[in-house]
């Protein structure tokens, strides 16, 4: 499903999107929570495992929370 979702938002005009150019991969990443079975917001797919908050990119965007705020927060991937 994740090819079709990149597809979907890539196929949406630049002038009738309603998010920044910076934001694409969040509007792929809801368009793909979309398909899903249930589908649900980001936060709660996390939390019921349709997201993986241990893949690569998740700890890459973890560490950078870090660098960002400062803080270890125990409920981020390592």
């Amino acid at each position: 499903m994740w090819p079709l979702a990149e597809r979907y938002v890539s196929g949406i005009p630049p002038d009738a999107r309603k998010f920044r150019q910076g934001k694409i991969l969040r509007a792929r990443i809801h368009a793909w929570l979309a398909t899903r079975a249930e589908p649900r917001k980001m936060g709660t797919a996390l939390g019921v495992g349709d997201l993986d908050a241990t893949a690569p990119l998740a700890k890459t965007f973890a560490e950078w929370l870090r660098a960002v705020f400062g803080k270890a927060d125990p409920t981020l991937p390592a």
